[in-house]
């Protein structure tokens, strides 16, 4: 379990424990532009299977994969550069090639109470933990995978829910879970992190593995680290979005739809947005409620608007 972050738990907390009064991310803080799209286009030197000429979007198949081969795409290209613990692995496929990957765990895997607001059990929900494409992946292909995902979990009947998050450390709002009709319910409390000597950065789950490895107590565990030079600190938010796997249980539907937030947007997206509505002359005209400009138009949007 994770730290309790009350006060009047001494027994939680050491003394001596040090907090991070500068919250450390696993790699640096990005804003503007999403992590994994600036990776992706690092590695555009290394080029494709295809010789430059890759299949359209359509063209690809998600099916399930192994734990294994699915690492294989997050280690290389997720911003948390590592695995949790999942049950089901999706992989995208253009040929023989494998194109990108999800992760998905049983149980909510982002905490003990995570299923409560939706008043179903906790092995109900299930949680999108990791997802990344290859930088040769074709446009659409996040968003197909995605798709497929969650068309493949229903289809097995696993679960009633879907959790998913985006990380603003990373640069995410959320956007292929924007693109795939998810829906947004604001961000999440922060629970306790903890900083290793090295700089890496570890989730409140790290002292209980440990402490379960070496036969010791949570607070025993947790002890060692800080005289080790370990260091606490507090998670960033992140923005939760939420997708109904049980399509026939309409009272879950008409909860979560009670649960929806207006979606997170980039500033210049934002701005395209404002100065739309006030000029019949701009780039960007205004959609009905709920569909969204495709990344193509919005790139355009923006050009035309600085």
């Amino acid at each position: 379990m994770p730290a309790s972050t009350n006060s009047k738990s001494p027994s939680r907390r050491s003394p001596q424990q040090r907090v991070n009064p500068h919250r450390a991310t696993f790699r640096p803080k990005h804003e503007g532009v999403a992590w994994q799209k600036e990776l992706r286009d690092r590695h555009l030197s290394e080029g494709d299977p295809f010789g430059g000429d890759i299949p359209p979007v359509k063209s690809g198949r998600v099916r399930p994969i192994s734990f294994r081969l699915a690492q294989q795409v997050i280690l290389k290209y997720e911003w948390l550069g590592t695995m949790a613990k999942t049950q089901h692995h999706f992989g995208l496929f253009y040929g023989l090639h494998l194109a990108g990957a999800t992760c998905c765990g049983i149980g909510g895997t982002a905490g003990n109470n995570v299923h409560r607001p939706f008043g179903v059990e906790r092995q109900d929900v299930l949680t999108l933990a990791r997802g990344a494409c290859v930088h040769w992946a074709p446009k659409g292909s996040n968003s197909r995978l995605v798709n497929w995902t969650v068309k493949h979990l229903r289809r097995q009947h696993l679960g009633k829910v879907m959790l998913a998050y985006a990380d603003s450390d990373a640069g995410e709002i959320g956007t292929i879970y924007q693109a795939c009709g998810w829906t947004y319910i604001g961000r999440s409390g922060w629970v306790p992190q903890y900083v290793a000597p090295n700089g890496r950065v570890y989730d409140c789950r790290i002292v209980s593995d440990l402490a379960g490895k070496s036969g010791v107590s949570w607070v025993q565990q947790r002890d060692a680290m800080v005289r080790k030079g370990w260091v606490e600190q507090r998670s960033n938010p992140k923005h939760r979005y939420v997708t109904v796997l049980d399509t026939k249980d309409d009272r879950l539907i008409e909860r979560v739809a009670s649960m929806s937030k207006p979606y997170p947007k980039r500033a210049l997206e934002a701005l395209a947005v404002e100065r739309s509505t006030s000029s019949a002359e701009e780039a960007v005209r205004i959609r009905p409620e709920g569909s969204l400009l495709t990344e193509d138009e919005l790139v355009e949007a923006i050009a035309e608007l600085t």
